[in-house]
């Protein structure tokens, strides 16, 4: 079966958990022995796919979708959406409704993306399923931390986020809290929106913040850099749930990760939870726990890519 995986042109020039779902959905449906390419609209044509996935739902991708439905393959689309009372206005849900119309299926990350996205674009539940989001099997083998400690020359504990650097990763807030908080803060993630980056280098008053925007997702050294850190924060406004947090969980780091989205059906009560307005104080409560947390890379265990792909496995092969 030769499944193509198609997105919006600019999703890798600042590639994000996005791009990295793909690359993952990429990996395990080959080994589970799917011919999967990623479209090059240079040379590949539609007609030699049994299948179209693609992800996201930015404006204009109406017309790619709705150029493989008239083509009469099967589409499959992983909006990778989660959408509230707060945030609603920030999309044009018409444009998004036309395009997951067009879909035979519509993959969430989790039963409440699901259950959201029907609410608020009032579609045939039937339309949907979910497929968890993963973490390789190599974020759970133990690395030693001076890899990355020797390559960037850190010698102290600290605070780790991994995400790119916007709006919508919250890492303004976070860097003004570990300035009060006098605690050493890395951020590893491209940099998507340079006006954020600069507001977020200006915050940082005590000096206590490194950023580090060349480490690729597979790299050694973010494993190391996972295995280095003290704790581990998202406090994005939303996740879907982030795939960062899941490799962090991965190496049983203690962690605070936000509320707003389906962080909470991955790990249930078994890390910290924050907003905006509380962060300070779920992060000084974080603060005060072990580093290791035992029950938490127990919890990601059922979420090793080669277990999630298997339910993308069966929705592929009841449109086929």
């Amino acid at each position: 079966m030769k499944i193509l995986l198609a997105t919006y042109p600019m999703a890798h020039q600042t590639p994000g958990g996005g791009e990295v779902q793909i690359f993952y959905y990429k990996k395990y449906l080959s080994r589970l022995g799917y011919k999967v390419s990623y479209f090059n609209q240079w040379k590949d044509k539609l007609t030699k796919f049994d299948l179209v996935h693609f992800f996201s739902c930015i404006g204009g991708s109406e017309h790619f979708c709705k150029y493989v439905k008239d083509s009469g393959l099967p589409l499959v689309i992983s909006p990778n959406l989660w959408i509230n009372d707060i945030n609603k206005t920030n999309y044009n849900l018409i444009e998004i409704k036309n395009i997951l119309s067009l879909s035979d299926k519509i993959i969430c990350n989790s039963k409440m993306e699901k259950k959201s996205l029907i609410k608020v674009f009032d579609l045939n539940k039937n339309l949907f399923d979910h497929v968890y989001n993963g973490v390789d099997k190599i974020f759970f083998q133990q690395i030693n931390e001076n890899i990355f400690r020797k390559k960037y020359n850190i010698n102290y504990p600290f605070i780790l986020n991994v995400a790119n650097i916007e709006k919508r990763k919250n890492q303004l807030k976070l860097v003004e809290v570990c300035n009060k908080l006098n605690k050493k803060l890395i951020i590893i993630g491209h940099v998507r929106d340079k006006n954020y980056y600069d507001l977020i280098i200006q915050a940082d008053k005590k000096k206590i913040l490194k950023i580090i925007t060349n480490i690729d997702h597979n790299s050694v050294y973010l494993r190391s850099a996972y295995t280095a850190c003290k704790y581990f924060v998202l406090p994005s406004i939303l996740e879907t749930p982030g795939l960062s947090s899941l490799e962090a969980a991965a190496q049983g780091k203690n962690l605070l990760i936000t509320e707003v989205g389906s962080c909470k059906e991955y790990y249930e009560n078994k890390v910290l939870y924050c907003n905006n307005l509380n962060l300070q104080n779920k992060l000084e409560d974080l603060l005060r726990k072990p580093a290791i947390n035992l029950n938490v890379m127990k919890k990601v265990k059922k979420f090793e890519w080669s277990k999630s792909i298997l339910r993308l496995d069966k929705v592929y092969k009841s449109l086929i």
